[in-house]
């Protein structure tokens, strides 16, 4: 009788985890075209908005604030683990394959999550607005005309000289992504390394990493030749603004 009596209350303890298992594997909450361009509409920095895209699909076209992390990156899981989990993660691809695969690694880290149903291509039959073109990001190793015309540009220019082996570098690393983030439309980043574009950074007096400098209308506003904290980026990019 003994053992009897012990059977509900372990199948009742099965059924609490089952459920609490269950709970944990929700999907990502799907969400229609216009009710993601609803939901996201003038939310700004207080959301992540996250195209898994290539970024060859991300420069074509996109949509604006979106931040570009390719889910088929090996570094995606590591990028995502940045980014501010106490903010909504709206996520989306061409159709909604790869996003829905996003927001389940996502969803694992504990972020809430909303994915868009079938993607750019319901975002543009829904007559949606998208950015079409360059988003002024530039390759690691760039040419000295390249350079000077990202300078010249009218929004603030931050540019980043670093090296993998840099240990203040890979702590403004792990920022970065949420500085872009920030300003994704209002200015824009560029990430050099060192070693690829010396003769490059020299030219403009760059000697050592990590350097930062922020430029506007081709003249330099700001420089710093140390690690510096995202408030401060943060602080010289709105003075700019």
């Amino acid at each position: 009788m003994k053992s009897l009596n012990k059977i509900p209350f372990r199948m009742a303890i099965y059924i609490v985890m089952a459920s609490l298992i269950s709970a944990c594997a929700q999907p990502a909450e799907n969400m229609d075209a216009l009710a993601f361009s609803k939901a996201i509409e003038g939310k700004g920095s207080s959301i992540t908005l996250l195209d898994v895209r290539t970024p060859q699909e991300n420069q074509g076209q996109r949509i604006a604030g979106a931040i570009n992390y390719n889910v088929a990156d090996a570094d995606f899981e590591s990028k995502i683990q940045a980014l501010d989990t106490t903010k909504p993660v709206y996520v989306y691809c061409l159709s909604g394959g790869r996003s829905s695969k996003a927001a389940k690694k996502l969803k694992k880290i504990g972020f809430t999550v909303f994915n868009l149903k079938g993607g750019l291509s319901a975002w543009k039959t829904a007559g949606l607005p998208i950015i079409e073109g360059n988003r002024g990001e530039l390759s690691p190793e760039i040419t000295k005309e390249q350079y000077t015309e990202a300078m010249r540009s009218a929004k603030p220019t931050l540019v980043q000289f670093y090296a993998p082996w840099c240990g203040p570098c890979k702590k403004m690393k792990a920022f970065w992504p949420s500085l872009q983030s920030e300003f994704m439309e209002t200015a824009h980043f560029i990430q050099l390394e060192f070693e690829k574009n010396e003769p490059l950074a020299r030219s403009f007096g760059v000697t050592n990493v990590p350097w930062l400098v922020l430029y506007k209308n081709g003249k330099k506003v700001w420089e710093a030749n140390k690690g510096t904290s995202k408030n401060e980026l943060s602080k010289q990019i709105k003075a700019q603004l």
